[in-house]
This record gives C-alpha cells, structure tokens and sequence, in this order.
C-alpha cells in the first residue's frame, strides 16, 4: 500500500457517508487526499487544504488555506487561515469532516473559529486514536453542545495498528 494510502480515510469512512449522507450533498472536508478523489464524484466536495501538493485536480473546490501561525494551543502549530478562503467556502453544508491539517499541526485552531460555522450538520473527525484529535473532538464537543452518534474504532489492513473516528451531532438535534 502507498504511503498517500495508508493515510486516506478507512474505509469504514466511505460506508458511514455513503450510508447517510445522500449523494450530491455538500461535503465540507479539512485536509484533502486519495480520498477526496472518491467523495468528489459523488458529493459536492469543497476540500480546505494548507499543502499546495495535495490540491489535487478533483470534481471538487480546492480551497487553499496556508497554516496561521498561533500558540494559543499548546503543542500545536497553527490552523488554516480561513480569512483566505471565507468568501469561497459553502453556504450549505450537509456533512463536515475534520481530518487535517496534520497532527504535527494540530487542530485545536478550529475552537478559534466555531462562530464562522453553523454547526447545524453532522462532524466526522477522523484519527480519534490519537490523543490530540481525540482531545479535540472532546473540546469541541464540550463548546457546541455535540454528542457523539457514531464512533468506529478499526484495524488498519497493513500494519495492524488501529485507527478511529467519530461522528457528532448537536446534542439537541439528534
């Protein structure tokens, strides 16, 4: 398996939003990769990536967004600088996936901006194994008032490691 691969989302991914999240929908993705080239064929894909190498030619919108440097969140870097992007980013978002920038980033820097969204949609937040995401999907969902409805935990095929992610909601829309 490719390297690019082995970080594209799990499969598992693809058969949670294949199954309820209904094709040409507006899928809203942070960090891009091989599997933004299987969601933009069935979804209205608008991907937000910091790395020029992976705006890959796509059915979707490739949104640059180089990282804004912060240490407001320790450990992390910075988050992608939405004043770049704010005008181009969808009205209408049917599902939002968390899934960049990378780890060595960070994604905390999205707490600094819950107010640019609606919040009104289903949020998969991929690598849940790790300690940091995992941290963040709980903060998030502490501030928004989310509940976790869905939460998958798997084994990746090559190297045995596993792998998690999970889907919230506001609490008082499940």
């Amino acid at each position: 398996m490719s390297n690019e691969l082995s970080w594209m989302l799990p499969p598992e991914v693809f058969e949670w939003i294949e199954t309820n999240i209904s094709f040409g929908s507006t899928i809203l993705e942070f960090g891009s990769g091989e599997g933004s080239k299987r969601l933009s064929s069935n979804y209205n894909l608008y991907s937000v990536e910091h790395n020029p190498e992976w705006l890959r030619a796509t059915n979707g919108v490739c949104l640059y967004a180089p990282i804004e440097l912060s240490e407001e969140f320790p450990g992390e870097i910075g988050w992608y600088d939405l004043k770049k992007i704010e005008k181009e980013l969808p009205k209408k978002i049917d599902l939002m996936i968390i899934d960049g920038p990378n780890g060595t980033i960070g994604r905390s820097g999205m707490l600094a901006h819950v107010e640019s969204f609606s919040w009104t949609y289903p949020v998969l937040i991929d690598d849940l194994h790790r300690e940091r995401e995992f941290t963040f999907s709980q903060e998030l969902a502490k501030t928004l008032n989310l509940k976790c409805i869905h939460f998958k935990e798997t084994e990746h095929e090559e190297n045995r490691s596993l792998r998690s992610f999970g889907v919230f909601y506001r609490a008082n829309e499940v």
